[in-house]
């Protein structure tokens, strides 16, 4: 199983875009208008994407973990009597 950082929206966008950046200044014709197509579309499948992709991780950290120590602190908000 893969641990965490999986891809993030925001990540995913940002390559997208360099990618069009690059594409462009290396002679691909897109007008603005196509640039803002195809961001628009990456900002609606992304979300998607990483949804998909995070079924395939497990977290890094495990919120819920004893301490080293081995004192259990419980759940956020639980309190320990």
């Amino acid at each position: 199983m893969k641990r965490e950082p999986v891809i993030t929206v925001a990540s995913l966008t940002a390559a997208v875009s360099a990618i069009i950046t690059l594409a462009v200044s290396f002679g691909l014709n897109l007008s603005d208008d196509q640039r803002q197509a195809i961001l628009g579309a990456v900002s609606v499948a992304a979300p998607l994407v990483v949804m998909v992709a995070r079924r395939f991780v497990s977290p890094a950290v495990n919120a819920f973990a004893p301490l080293p120590d081995g004192d259990d602190q419980g759940a956020p908000g639980e309190h320990k009597h």
